[in-house]
């Protein structure tokens, strides 16, 4: 909900329909009344407004196209709509540091654009922690590359269909950002939480999509767990396939 309340502001701000913005949120509910609701739309817009104000400084006005693109690989047709494509590349916007939803939704358009042919480089206007908001520019990948790692995420996929796969977005994302010995620390710390921190082992969606187990109750299922997450987001944030040996590093 956090999330989809940021985009709304964002897109407002971005289409120039900031005046009267509190009273529309606050008439959808999506803000609380009084002085703290006020409080939480100044907070909001403080953290939005750079990253709206980077990307209308940079914007030259050429229409974004929207383009459905498929590509089959080992038999398996992946297709989507892309949205936001800009002559120069996908416009991916994300108010503040990027959360793992947008690095899912942004990563897996690039992948497809990619592997279909269409050379894109991923625009991204995000606070990236040094203090600018973009274009934060990734590379695209070539069409090989790319089809390899949509590979990777499908046999991922299909493993996940015939067992519990040890993966949560959450603490994968915490791993992919941890340093190689630091990696089981971070899974730890973001699945299990504590009194003061929410941990993703407490979503009822993943206790009953691992049926109840801890995949870090025991050294192989850690591992599993650690290969899997940094397997998926090497593919969505650098187009290509984790080599065998950057697990051991």
């Amino acid at each position: 909900e956090h999330s989809s309340l940021q985009q709304q502001v964002l897109a407002a701000l971005l289409e120039g329909r900031g005046q009267g913005l509190y009273e529309r949120l606050r008439a959808r509910a999506l803000l609380p009344s009084g002085a703290l609701g006020r409080q939480q739309f100044e907070q909001l817009l403080g953290r939005i407004r750079p990253c709206a104000e980077t990307f209308a400084h940079w914007y030259d006005g050429a229409p974004l196209q929207s383009q459905r693109l498929e590509v089959a690989i080992d038999g398996i047709t992946v297709h989507g709509r892309i949205a936001q494509i800009h002559p120069q590349g996908l416009a991916r916007l994300q108010a503040g540091a990027p959360g793992v939803a947008w690095v899912l939704r942004s990563g897996l358009d690039w992948l497809l654009a990619n592997a279909a042919g269409v050379p894109l480089p991923l625009l991204q206007f995000i606070d990236a922690g040094d203090g600018g908001f973009g274009p934060h520019v990734l590379p695209p990948p070539s069409a090989e590359q790319a089809r390899s790692a949509l590979k990777a995420l499908l046999q991922l996929r299909w493993q996940g269909l015939q067992a519990p796969l040890p993966f949560a977005p959450y603490t994968g994302w915490a791993i992919y950002n941890a340093d190689p010995d630091k990696r089981e620390k971070a899974a730890r710390e973001k699945w299990y939480g504590s009194e003061r921190s929410w941990g993703e082992r407490d979503g009822e969606a993943l206790q009953l999509a691992l049926r109840g187990a801890d995949p870090f109750a025991d050294a192989a299922t850690t591992n599993r767990f650690i290969h899997n997450s940094l397997s998926i987001f090497t593919a969505l944030r650098e187009g290509r396939v984790l080599a065998r040996t950057e697990m051991q590093a």
